[in-house]
């Protein structure tokens, strides 16, 4: 058994608070702890194979957002409404207890044309627990 998460992104604030209109996700590192053992780190490029833009109000699917053509196929780029989001796992576990955070590096403007300094947004470890009962 393990554990399956989602993860949404979207902008906040304006782009003369931010400092930039769009940013691009350009890789993540997660650490996933099991009580009583030692930590796992699992780090690389995009999420799920996608490098998603931020946009206000949503998120560009193009072919550098989604460069294995996934879920991109039209000839011009696309306005994806809301937040960015997606679902992946994280290791198995035989305690079913733990936690799991980590950071996500974003890119303001895109990877190949970047607009400021890379930053970092943090996850902060999450509890990963299963209740003894389940109604």
């Amino acid at each position: 058994q393990g554990w399956s998460y989602s993860i949404s992104l979207r902008l906040l604030g304006s782009a003369g608070e931010r400092g930039f209109e769009i940013c691009q996700l350009k890789s993540r590192r997660w650490e996933i702890q099991e009580d009583g053992r030692e930590a796992e780190h699992v780090s690389g490029e995009g999420v799920i194979g996608l490098f998603p833009i931020l946009a206000d109000g949503g998120w560009i699917l193009n072919k550098e957002s989604d460069p294995h053509n996934q879920f991109y196929h039209a000839a011009d780029e696309q306005h994806m409404p809301g937040p960015f989001r997606y679902q992946s796992c994280a290791g198995r576990s035989a305690s079913m207890r733990g936690h799991f955070g980590g950071e996500i590096f974003f890119v303001p403007g895109t990877i190949k044309d970047p607009s400021g300094e890379a930053f970092a947004v943090s996850l902060p470890p999450l509890r990963l627990d299963v209740p003894d009962y389940i109604y």
